[in-house]
């Protein structure tokens, strides 16, 4: 049985194009307030494009005749994620492409104030977003057999304190109506949940490159075959002693080219390999066979390797003169934070300090209860992780190299999934229980956010004892 749109509208891609969804979708919020638009199937019409998402969906290993699956995309991703639905319905999958409007705010605001009962508060708009989620994600997991797939990237550009306020609202109604999402992927009856980045200009800027280059290179690092990957990272030089740590509890020492000195313990943890299948992705040795982490979790491009340390093994400083960008968009550089006994104890950076401060859980706020807990959990050593897998985004990481030692500005994409992929390496703060640490990722109904903070090259991997 396939999925009934709200109301029974569905947008095509062209209308979203041209601009002439918003006036469709408006004559139904004045009606009934916000919901969640359904697109139409259609190829991307790009080789490029479809090899990737071939690839993907071959590597993931577990799309089967019968399943159902939900493509959760943005404005911005959708010649991807119609891309995915298409060929998911080729492989009998049964797709449904819905619409989030996380990177679209001005579209969002819009809409919000044709809704009934806006009265200049969107809180008091009607909106039917949660409940519609929720009814797609019953969907999906009604045979038992469902996948949830996000092709993401985050809204461009500055945004005004209105879009913020927008945008916020959004989020809480959208995790509000998929409560449960972790419950079924912890059941099985949601089979992968698959994240996948999309290439965008503004990442192409922040690495100075032009659009078409970083297209290239994006479409082609989504191509390589996870057997490569899976070989590469087996072979990687810092491997060895990841699972060492792991299996013995010897510390290791990080050295970075910029003054990252910074020592963890992998004792009794996982080490991960990110090559985009489901099943079990730790080395042998390193994981109970009871309980494999990150079993059925991709992000997309693949190509790197991780775990979570200790918590209360990180020691020392992580520094970088990269530019950087925080999850909530905040662009720093020059920047270093420093742990003490697993926590951070200072962070400080010559641009965008403050957005450094609220990202590690330092910033001053007037929180309290579970909002304020969450928020210093975000000082919390969460993961270390290794780029350079996957051989495409090698190759680019020598060209920016080679760009930063000319003294050009060469930054991050500012887009985690691409970042601790491209770079040598990344150390993280917050939430690592998704992947078998002990740092959780909720206080009561606050979030745990995780960011990462890419270090660039690497200077020596070695025993601390």
């Amino acid at each position: 049985m396939a999925y009934s749109a709200p109301d029974g509208i569905t947008f095509s891609y062209t209308e979203l194009k041209d601009g002439s969804w918003l006036e469709k979708a408006m004559a139904a919020v004045r009606r009934d307030g916000l919901f969640l638009p359904v697109l139409e199937l259609e190829p991307s019409g790009d080789a490029r494009i479809a090899a990737a998402v071939a690839n993907f969906l071959d590597s993931n290993g577990t799309y089967r005749e019968g399943d159902r699956a939900v493509i959760n995309a943005r404005t911005t991703t959708l010649p991807m994620a119609l891309e995915i639905g298409y060929q998911m319905r080729e492989r009998n999958v049964e797709p449904v492409v819905v619409l989030s409007l996380l990177s679209s705010p001005a579209e969002l605001v819009a809409l919000l104030k044709g809704c009934p009962g806006y009265d200049g508060n969107f809180s008091r708009a009607k909106s039917r977003t949660s409940e519609q989620y929720n009814r797609v994600l019953d969907y999906v997991v009604g045979e038992g057999k469902g996948h949830w797939c996000v092709v993401y990237v985050p809204a461009a550009g500055a945004l005004t304190n209105e879009q913020t306020s927008a945008l916020e609202l959004l989020l809480s109604l959208q995790e509000g109506g998929l409560s449960d999402l972790k419950t079924y992927r912890d059941d099985g009856r949601i089979k992968s949940q698959d994240i996948i980045g999309y290439p965008v200009k503004e990442h192409a800027e922040r690495l100075g490159l032009s659009f078409d280059e970083w297209r290239d290179y994006f479409f082609a690092a989504m191509a390589v075959p996870k057997r490569t990957l899976i070989e590469e990272a087996l072979k990687h030089p810092y491997m060895g002693m990841l699972v060492e740590s792991s299996t013995t509890g010897r510390p290791i020492r990080i050295l970075g080219k910029e003054g990252t000195d910074l020592v963890v313990n992998m004792k009794g943890r996982s080490v991960i390999m990110d090559v985009g299948t489901v099943g079990v992705n730790a080395v042998e040795g390193t994981y109970d066979p009871a309980k494999p982490p990150m079993n059925n979790v991709t992000n997309l491009p693949d190509g790197e390797y991780c775990g979570p340390p200790v918590e209360e093994s990180f020691n020392g400083v992580v520094k970088s003169t990269m530019v950087g960008y925080t999850r909530a968009g905040g662009r720093i550089k020059n920047y270093e934070v420093t742990w003490r006994d697993g926590r951070i104890v200072s962070a400080r950076a010559k641009e965008g300090n403050d957005a450094l401060l609220e990202a590690t859980g330092l910033a001053e706020h007037g929180y309290g209860g579970d909002e304020l807990e969450a928020f210093r959990r975000r000082r919390t050593g969460a993961e270390i992780g290794f780029g350079g897998v996957n051989p495409v985004y090698r190759k680019l990481a020598a060209r920016l190299r080679q760009r930063r030692a000319r003294g050009e500005e060469a930054g991050c994409t500012g887009q985690p999934l691409f970042d601790e992929k491209i770079f040598d390496g990344h150390v993280a703060c917050g939430a690592n229980d998704a992947f078998g640490g002990k740092s959780v990722s909720r206080v009561g109904k606050m979030a745990v956010i995780h960011t990462d903070f890419v270090f660039g090259d690497i200077e020596a991997v070695e025993f601390a004892d």
